[in-house]
């Protein structure tokens, strides 16, 4: 459930993490400004999402240390259905610096909840990247649960879009009028504006392709693993490579939700209760384990809603919950 915030406590709540594929992803390049005075920067997709954090389940097919001798820099790519996302990781990233580290095979299923990162070496010449915040591996429901809930949100994006296409003069209040939500309505008014020959069939025909091949991955087994790779950075290397070095700097704000907040409490209760549990914890289970901890059922339920806006917790099935970190 999306909750409504403003003023400062939009500031100071965790952004809701995104869920795309990475060709929309990867298709992104432009940055903007949040509506709040202190509101970090998002990467506009070209249907309309707004993404600053995002959390992003798929495939790790290649894990790479490129840092020099006793350096992390860690370069990875994670494949969705459709596509690729790249994932830096350098000093300041200790919990996914350790998880990668300590992968010995791939492919396997990895979770990734972080921040986009953009450079732009020149003008007209967009990366996009993820910075993770918590990397954790998964099996693979987490895998198709994600494609499943992306491949949701994704349609109600293009949706929006083709609205806004076929609309002369399009204004917010006319999308919402025919369905759709002010936060969806909005964003795709400015992708539209922002990108020219947006073609939405591109992104229904990646959608389709999606929904296929998590279909028949239902039905197979990963391909063979092979021992992961390290290889020492190389000066001079292949700017692609070297991206990363243009995004170190200051360390991240801290990573996931402070423990004496409710959401905190509830997200360790699921990580404790759920370490050996593959469908996850019970509502009941967790309802009595937070009146003991004194939480009330209200904050319980607010806690979950928070959790799973956030990327941080998803439901395996209906009334069960898991941990992505």
């Amino acid at each position: 459930m999306e909750k409504e915030r403003s003023g400062q406590d939009a500031f100071l709540a965790r952004e809701t993490a995104q869920r795309v594929f990475s060709k929309e992803f990867n298709a992104s390049t432009v940055t903007m400004k949040g509506d709040e005075e202190k509101s970090p920067m998002f990467l506009l997709t070209p249907l309309g999402a707004r993404v600053n954090r995002l959390v992003v389940i798929g495939i790790l097919s290649e894990c790479l240390n490129r840092g020099g001798e006793g350096e992390q820099m860690w370069s990875a790519r994670v494949m969705d259905p459709v596509g690729t996302f790249r994932i830096m990781a350098g000093r300041f990233q200790a919990q996914p610096a350790m998880v990668l580290s300590s992968i010995k095979t791939i492919p396997t299923y990895v979770s990734i909840i972080g921040k986009v990162r953009t450079y732009s070496p020149e003008e007209g010449v967009t990366y996009v990247s993820v910075r993770p915040e918590y990397v954790t591996l998964v099996d693979k429901d987490a895998y198709n649960y994600w494609v499943i809930e992306t491949a949701r949100e994704t349609k109600k994006r293009i949706d929006a879009v083709e609205d806004a296409l076929s609309l002369g003069e399009p204004v917010v209040e006319s999308l919402v009028k025919l369905g759709h939500s002010q936060r969806l309505a909005a964003g795709a008014i400015e992708a539209v504006r922002r990108y020219r020959n947006v073609d939405p069939s591109y992104y229904r025909m990646a959608l389709s392709d999606a929904l296929q091949v998590v279909t028949s991955l239902c039905k197979a087994p990963l391909p063979e693993a092979k021992p992961a790779k390290e290889e020492k950075g190389v000066e001079g290397a292949p700017l692609e490579e070297r991206i990363e070095e243009e995004f170190e700097g200051a360390a991240e704000e801290g990573q996931g939700p402070d423990a004496s907040t409710p959401e905190g409490k509830v997200l360790q209760m699921i990580r404790t209760m759920g370490k050996d549990r593959k469908d996850g914890v019970g509502y009941d289970d967790l309802l009595g384990l937070a009146k003991k901890g004194g939480l009330s059922q209200d904050d319980l339920d607010a806690a979950l809603d928070e959790l799973i806006a956030t990327g941080e917790v998803y439901q395996p099935q209906e009334g069960r919950y898991r941990s992505l970190s």
